[in-house]
């Protein structure tokens, strides 16, 4: 080992060190707090009343955890990373090759990908985990926010439908005309997000999709996911369907009484 590799692995270790100090820290009051234990948890206090029960608002653990994580993922990336990266000359993202140059650059298939992956010494890749894993938390974290959000936009706006053809509302050709430009506009924006989102190389990774393609499984999962709205929209547009939906709902409603 020379002096260099010296002078990065003894202040990583130190820092790896401190950081699982850290984490065992964390862990002992994230287990006290959160674990199935509240009747022993209880008996424990009444027999000891002296003993000062930790306040579990105190996010003190949490918060020195936090910071020992991103002081330890400073120092990778300034002592691993950045020297490493700055060797590299093949993209894992885009396909550089000069078939492809004539394109603009593709993106590779996922065989390519893990290939170019591969290829990196051990220490930078686990290092590239340890400095991604919390950004691809943090990405997965609003990733299920959108799709939260666009669940209750669809069943809001199924409630909302159902709503107007099960009372006479009125006026109702315009009520349904603003329905349906609501249906349209929100099937475009969402259509838009989740299309690009497919197409970026970086979250089709986190999605197990192929970059940069809408295959047949986006469709599918899309049409299924617009039937529920299209189903309202159509109650609300032509009352006279309600009625037709509602015999072919009436015997699967009383077999499940």
């Amino acid at each position: 080992m020379t002096a260099v590799e010296r002078a990065i692995v003894q202040p990583l270790g130190v820092q790896f060190a401190e950081c699982d100090k850290a984490r065992d820290t964390f862990d002992e009051w994230f287990a006290l707090h959160y674990r199935h234990e509240d009747q022993e948890t209880t008996k424990s206090t009444e027999t000891s009343p002296a003993t000062t029960s930790p306040n579990p608002a105190d996010l003190t653990a949490m918060h020195s955890f936090q910071e020992k994580l991103a002081e330890t993922a400073g120092m990778v990336f300034l002592g691993i990373l950045q020297p490493a990266w700055a060797e590299e000359k093949r993209s894992l993202i885009l396909d550089l090759s000069p078939s492809a140059g004539e394109a603009g650059g593709q993106q590779p298939g996922a065989k390519q990908a893990k290939e170019a992956a591969q290829s990196l010494e051990p220490h930078v890749r686990a290092a590239e985990e340890f400095f991604c894993l919390p950004y691809i938390g943090f990405i997965q974290n609003i990733l299920g926010r959108i799709r939260t959000m666009t669940f209750c936009i669809t069943f809001l706006f199924i409630a909302a439908t159902i709503s107007i053809a099960s009372y006479p509302f009125d006026p109702r050709p315009l009520l349904g005309g603003t329905f349906l430009a609501l249906f349209v506009v929100i099937a475009a924006i969402i259509i838009f997000v989740y299309a690009e989102i497919h197409r970026d190389p970086t979250l089709s990774y986190i999605t197990n999709t192929d970059p940069g393609k809408l295959g047949m499984d986006f469709w599918v999962k899309l049409i299924a996911f617009g039937i529920g709205p299209l189903v309202g929209l159509l109650t609300a547009l032509f009352p006279e369907f309600t009625g037709f939906l509602t015999s072919w709902l009436q015997p699967a409603v009383g077999a499940i009484k």
